[in-house]
């Protein structure tokens, strides 16, 4: 059964749940309640929450009650949590006002106070159409709850009897009234209040993607590119309008600025797609619902041989276009907040954009990282942050610090998984580490999984690839590569991409196209120290031998301990698997020689 089919009006910590009329509202500076942008399927979460307010809720009876008869992964009911968060608990100084108990389900730990739909959701407006709660007897009134208190202040109850036509003209106001705010619950977004405010916290709403050719099948690809994207952004973003509401602005002309000013976002993303008879184009654009502008904007190609792999292509490209851009916009701004103003995922956003530019401070991004998980304990992206931070300071030969930072890490990603929200990105994460720990097999694993979990992950197809390559299997590892490359062309980290190609075409004594893709990246990005040391490698083979001498020189100037091939194999000792090294010897260690390395 619907969980919100049955049950009446709850009030909250300055919020209204109405099952009846299945919409949200929050109590204003005015003191009236104005509706509030929410899934359908965060609402039926919500009230299953608070309709057993204080009681543990296991997560299949989440499942069961929200999505009945139903085959949906986990990671919904945590998506829903994630929403239900951002919107309950903006203000909170505390903790959330949904309690996580992992492994088990969750916990409404705020005080409830339940009343009848029919009175509790009565409403009158005024001259200027601003709607306004009626106070009725013997019920908890809307307008009675303070914004941003912890607890509900019922009206006093009347006892004395009324006049059976007061009863009959109180029950016909209360039902016009109803009828109105079922009205204004559904056209919420024409209120005077949402026009006024401005996005407190970062948002976005991704419009229904424009069908060019009009064609079924188009529209049908078009709609379910809409659906990932939104979904997509939703694990990493503040708030992201659900797709129910974005729906209502399809075949509509309202510019950017209008659609910031009904719906309150910062951000709206816009976007079409054409089909050819053997491609796909698509472009899109991002942009500031303040002021019009244009923030970003992006169009690419991609084939047509199979309809769910182009779709997972597109929406890849540009989710991962979009969080990479949405992350360098917003920086300027958390950088700017009042230190009480920062959220958790404020830093953690900041952090991320920090940690992809190539000059990147490492010691500020953990410091930014530490920060977010101070203060939400319960941050998934701070845990993952860290982690990926860390593995870069596991540096051979292993000493007891290294072995504290281990363990660290393994904690990490064990907190991360059990949160459970980011499962692709945690496995991808957990690989990652599984390679640097010198187990590759089990690093293989991980990134399969995570893969599999997210198959529009670049990053986790680049590393399946660089793991591949160390298991003395490059040719295998070159397509998932060349995948990450094709996903997400315009990575920060794409200096990464064309070194691990380069490195995978030089053990195969692909020396020319080796040549070609570490020059490129080490245009794209000069600091890496392994980027030099191969580029040295493939120009002593091709017998460049002044060019080799100037990349090994440049490799020692960045990491001066690697004065020999011993000291490599020491300080990587991933490096040293039988099949792996079998190819190495033949190919990188001769180009090194050559370049004038010693063996010890």
């Amino acid at each position: 059964m619907d969980a919100l089919t049955k049950g009446s009006v709850f009030l909250f910590e300055g919020f209204r749940l109405d099952r009846q009329a299945r919409a949200l509202f929050r109590c204003d500076e005015a003191g009236a309640f104005v509706p509030i942008a929410i899934g359908s399927r965060a609402l039926e979460v919500l009230g299953v929450l608070v309709g057993r307010a204080g009681d543990l809720i296991p997560r299949d009876e989440f499942m069961a009650a929200v999505w009945p008869a139903t085959a949906v992964e986990d990671t919904n009911l945590n998506m829903q949590i994630a929403a239900l968060r951002r919107i309950l608990d903006e203000g909170r100084a505390d903790r959330s006002c949904i309690q996580t108990i992992p492994g088990r389900g969750y916990r409404f730990v705020v005080p409830v106070a339940q009343t009848e739909a029919a009175m509790a959701s009565s409403f009158v407006t005024d001259g200027n159409g601003n709607a306004g709660p009626i106070a009725t007897g013997g019920l908890v009134s809307p307008r009675s709850v303070e914004c941003g208190t912890d607890h509900l202040t019922p009206i006093p109850t009347v006892t004395r009897p009324w006049p059976r036509r007061s009863i009959m003209a109180a029950m016909a106001v209360a039902a016009l009234c109803l009828f109105a705010a079922a009205i204004a619950a559904v056209n919420w977004r024409l209120h005077a209040p949402w026009e006024a405010r401005s996005p407190s916290r970062p948002s976005i709403i991704v419009l229904p993607f424009a069908s060019l050719n009009r064609d079924s099948n188009e529209q049908r690809l078009s709609d379910a590119v809409t659906a990932d994207v939104t979904t997509d952004l939703s694990r990493i973003w503040d708030i992201v309008i659900s797709r129910d509401i974005a729906s209502t602005y399809r075949e509509k002309a309202a510019d950017a600025k209008q659609i910031g000013r009904e719906l309150g976002v910062r951000y709206v993303l816009e976007g079409s797609i054409q089909r050819s008879d053997d491609r796909v184009e698509v472009n899109f654009e991002l942009v500031d619902a303040e002021t019009g502008a244009e923030l970003r904007a992006d169009r690419f190609d991609a084939g047509t041989a199979q309809a769910t792999e182009i779709r997972k292509e597109i929406t890849g490209r540009i989710a991962r276009t979009l969080t990479l851009a949405l992350a360098d916009v917003e920086r300027p701004r958390i950088e700017h907040e009042r230190p009480g103003d920062v959220s958790a995922r404020d830093l953690v956003m900041l952090g991320w954009a920090r940690f992809n530019h190539a000059d990147a401070n490492k010691a500020e991004v953990q410091a930014l990282f530490e920060r977010a998980l101070e203060i939400d304990p319960q941050s998934e992206g701070a845990r993952l942050g860290l982690a990926r931070l860390l593995i870069d300071h596991l540096a051979y030969p292993k000493t007891s610090a290294f072995e504290q930072t281990e363990a660290r890490i393994a904690q990490l990603l064990s907190e991360a998984l059990t949160i459970g929200g980011h499962l692709a990105q945690t496995h991808a994460t957990t690989g990652l580490l599984r390679r640097v720990q010198n187990r590759l097999t089990e690093s293989r694993t991980e990134l399969e999984m995570a893969i599999a979990l997210d198959e529009s992950n670049s990053w986790a197809y680049y590393e399946l690839g660089v793991t591949l390559m160390y298991l003395g299997q490059p040719e295998a590892g070159i397509p998932y590569i060349e995948r990450a490359t094709r996903l997400n062309p315009s990575h920060p980290s794409i200096a990464s991409y064309y070194w691990a190609l380069g490195a995978s075409h030089l053990l195969m004594s692909h020396i020319e196209e080796a040549v070609e893709l570490l020059q490129r990246s080490r245009a794209a990005n000069p600091r890496p120290f392994f980027v030099h040391e191969w580029l040295a490698a493939a120009l002593g083979l091709k017998g460049d031998l002044e060019e080799a001498r100037t990349a090994l020189a440049e490799m020692t100037r960045i990491k001066p301990e690697l004065t020999s091939l011993k000291q490599i194999r020491i300080h990587y000792p991933w490096g040293i698997n039988p099949e792996h090294l079998a190819l190495r010897v033949k190919t990188i260690d001769l180009g090194l020689r050559r370049a004038g390395l010693p063996d010890e």
